[in-house]
C-alpha cells in the first residue's frame, strides 16, 4: 500500500497517530484518497503495537472495534526506521474530544453511548479484555454517534490470564478496583472502567 503521512491526531505514551492518506491503485484518478490513521512507534520499541495488531487481528469482523487495515516499518528521511499499524480513521474522534467541543456532560455521553459498543461482550473465540478502557479509545465515526468502536488494545489481555505481580495494565484513574488491587482482568472490569472510570 501506498501512504502518504499527514498531520498528528494524538501521542500516546506507545506510539504517535498520524492521519495519511492512501494513493489510489486504480486508474481513475477523480477519487479523492482513501484517509486511514496510521500508528506508529520505532522498531526497536514497537512490541506493543505488534500486540496491538495481533489482538486486532484475532477479533477481525467485530463491529465496535476498529479495523487493522496492515502493517509496515519504514525508513524516514532522518534514517530511523518506525514500525507503522494501518487503521480505520475515525473523522469525529473520540468521545472525550466530543464532550470538550460539545460541551456535553460526561454522564449523559456514558449513558448515550451504545452498550453495544462491545465492551460488554467481547466475542467469546476470542476471551480478549481491553484493560484501558476511557473515553478517549471510544471513537466516533458519525454525527450522531451512533457509530463508535472501540480503539488502542495495546494493553488487552486474554481474560484468563492474571497480571503479572505488580503490573497494572492500564490508567488506575479508570480502571475497576478488582483490576487496580489484584491484578484481574476481565470483561466486567471494560465495562465498570467505562461506565463510572
Amino acid at each position: 500500500m501506498e501512504w502518504v503521512r499527514g498531520t498528528t491526531l494524538g501521542r500516546g505514551t506507545f506510539a504517535t497517530v498520524n492521519i495519511a492518506s492512501v494513493r489510489q491503485t486504480s486508474s481513475d484518478n477523480q477519487q479523492p484518497p482513501l484517509l486511514i490513521a496510521v500508528k506508529s512507534t520505532p522498531v526497536s520499541q514497537s512490541s506493543t503495537l505488534q500486540h496491538e495488531r495481533s489482538v486486532l487481528t484475532n477479533l477481525d469482523g467485530c463491529p465496535h472495534i476498529l479495523c487493522c487495515l496492515g502493517h509496515d516499518i519504514t525508513t524516514e528521511p532522518n534514517g530511523d526506521r518506525r514500525y507503522n499499524l494501518f487503521l480505520e480513521y475515525a473523522s469525529r474522534g473520540s468521545l472525550h474530544d466530543l464532550i470538550r467541543s460539545d460541551g456535553a456532560p460526561l454522564p449523559r455521553v456514558r449513558r448515550e453511548a451504545p452498550c453495544e459498543v462491545g465492551v460488554a461482550r467481547p466475542p467469546s473465540r476470542a476471551r480478549q479484555v481491553h484493560c484501558d478502557v476511557k473515553l478517549r479509545n471510544i471513537l466516533v465515526f458519525n454525527e450522531d454517534r451512533q457509530q463508535v468502536k472501540i480503539a488502542d488494545f495495546g494493553l488487552a489481555n486474554h481474560a484468563s490470564m492474571k497480571a503479572d505481580c505488580g503490573q497494572i495494565r492500564g490508567m488506575p484513574l479508570y480502571m475497576a478496583p478488582k483490576s487496580v488491587l489484584r491484578g484481574e482482568y476481565k470483561a466486567p472490569s471494560d465495562v465498570w472502567a467505562f461506565r463510572y472510570g
